[in-house]
C-alpha cells in the first residue's frame, strides 16, 4: 500500500471556487467536531467512533456548514482520528516518564500504564475519578499513581488540535465516481449541492478506489490516493 499523488488538468474558475468553498466548509466542520470532542464524555468514546456518529444521527444532527450527510460523517471521522493521533503522541511521552520513574513499584507501574490503555479509563482519570482495575492495587497506591499520571499529562499536554488551513477534503468511495472519456480519466466529486457532482479531469491513469483526499492550494488541485502495487494501471 502506498499513497499516490494525482494531479488534475486545469479546471475553470467556477469549479475551482466550488472546491475552495467545499474545502472551507469541510475544514469548519472538522474544527467544530474537534471542539465538540474535547468534552470528556466524547473523549471516553474515541475508541468507538461509530457510537459517536450514531449518537449524532439519533439527535438529528445537521451540518452547520451545509455539508451533505456523508461528508459531515467523514469530517467527524477525520476529527476523531486527529484526536486519537494527538493522544497517542502524548501517551508515548507519558509512558516514557512512567518507565523512568523509580518511585513506582511494579504494581503501581502496571496501573499507570493501564490508565492509558483505554480512553474510558483515561477520561475517568482526567476528571478526577481514577478507575478501579480488575487486578489488585491498594487504594492509597491507586490514588497516588493516578495523581502522578494526571499531573504528568497536564505538564506535557500542548494545545488541543484544530484546523489551521482549509485546503483538504476527504472523500470515501460513495462520494465520487471515476470514468474515462476520449482517452482521459475524470473524477466526479460530491459537492455542497445535493445531486450535483464536480467533474474534474485528471493527468494520467491509475485505479482509484476507497478513501482519498483532495488538496486545493491556490489554483492547484491534487488527489492523494492509496494504492496497492497490483491496483496501479500501466
Amino acid at each position: 500500500m502506498r499513497t499516490v499523488k494525482r494531479e488534475t488538468l486545469s479546471i475553470n474558475k467556477g469549479k475551482l471556487d466550488s472546491l475552495k468553498g467545499l474545502c472551507k466548509a469541510y475544514g469548519n466542520e472538522k474544527r467544530f467536531f474537534l471542539d465538540l470532542l474535547r468534552g470528556w464524555d466524547y473523549q471516553a468514546k474515541l475508541h468507538s467512533p461509530r457510537k459517536i456518529r450514531d449518537e449524532l444521527v439519533q439527535n438529528n444532527y445537521m451540518s452547520r456548514n451545509k455539508l451533505q450527510a456523508r461528508h459531515w460523517k467523514l469530517a467527524l471521522q477525520d476529527a476523531i482520528e486527529t484526536w486519537d493521533k494527538y493522544w497517542e503522541s502524548l501517551f508515548k511521552q507519558v509512558r516514557s516518564k512512567i518507565s523512568s520513574y523509580d518511585a513506582l513499584s511494579e504494581e503501581e507501574r502496571h496501573y499507570a500504564y493501564w490508565l492509558l490503555k483505554s480512553y474510558s479509563q483515561f477520561a475517568a482519570l482526567m476528571q478526577g475519578n481514577p478507575p478501579q482495575p480488575l487486578f489488585e492495587i491498594a487504594t492509597a497506591a491507586r490514588l497516588r499513581v493516578a495523581g502522578y499520571v494526571r499531573r504528568t499529562v497536564k505538564r506535557l499536554q500542548g494545545k488541543p488540535p484544530t484546523v489551521k488551513k482549509f485546503q483538504v477534503i476527504k472523500f470515501d468511495a460513495n462520494c465520487y465516481d471515476v470514468f474515462e472519456h476520449a482517452g482521459k480519466q475524470y473524477i466526479k466529486l460530491m459537492s455542497l449541492e445535493r445531486g450535483k457532482r464536480l467533474t474534474i479531469p485528471l493527468c494520467g491513469h491509475t485505479n482509484i478506489e476507497g478513501n482519498l483526499a483532495v488538496v486545493v492550494v491556490g489554483t492547484s488541485v491534487s488527489l492523494f490516493v492509496s494504492l496497492t502495487n497490483s491496483s496501479q494501471k500501466p
